[in-house]
């Protein structure tokens, strides 16, 4: 199975797995899933380290390229095929990160392990 990982569950991953469900450390630990992240979560990373949401050992960029390489992931590049519906996604979330990793899910047909609920009401299968 592929699946798409929430910015939030990367750091988790990374820094504190005792917050991710079995479920996720579960999908995580499985060989043959196939992980992906979009390229959004590193701006998504330096944005909240900029304004002090976010405390990390190394620089932005490199702690999700890291934290990438350990957790075996590789990157789903943003790609206009991808926003082809953003006219038509609804406006359940004001996040721009959070509309764009719906639009990859959906338009890729796969999962998005992330915790928030904000996700189903974008009908993408969600993962916690």
């Amino acid at each position: 199975m592929t699946i798409l990982l929430d910015t939030n569950v990367i750091i988790w991953a990374a820094m504190n797995p005792g917050r991710l469900s079995g479920r996720v450390q579960q999908v995580l630990s499985h060989p043959t899933e196939d992980r992906l992240l979009s390229p959004l979560s590193i701006y998504e990373v330096a944005q909240k380290t900029a304004v002090g949401k976010l405390d990390l050992p190394l620089p932005p960029a490199a702690f999700v390229v890291v934290s990438a390489e350990r957790l075996g992931l590789r990157f789903l590049d943003v790609t206009a095929g991808h926003l082809r519906e953003v006219d038509h996604l609804p406006w359940h979330s004001r996040d721009p990160f959070d509309r764009i990793l719906a639009l990859q899910a959906l338009a890729e047909g796969i999962p998005l392990v992330s915790p928030d609920t904000i996700f189903d009401r974008y009908g993408v299968e969600r993962i916690w």
